[in-house]
């Protein structure tokens, strides 16, 4: 978890510190490297391939566990 703001290269996390009073939008994105490997020395690699996805939601409560 980065704070709130964006993860870092590579982050996968992302922590609100606050309730939002607007929709706030996450985009979230994988991208696919395939390498394969076949029997009598076939293989190859793949072209990349990515999916991505967004959603809107408002951040309506925060929820805070102290030890």
């Amino acid at each position: 978890m980065d704070g709130n703001a964006a993860p870092t290269a590579g982050g996968c996390g992302f922590r609100y510190g606050r309730v939002s009073a607007a929709p706030v939008t996450a985009t979230l994105s994988i991208e696919w490297t395939v390498t394969w490997r076949g029997s009598g020395g076939t293989g190859g690699t793949m072209p990349a391939m990515q999916s991505q996805a967004s959603s809107s939601f408002v951040v309506e409560q925060i929820q805070v566990v102290t030890r």
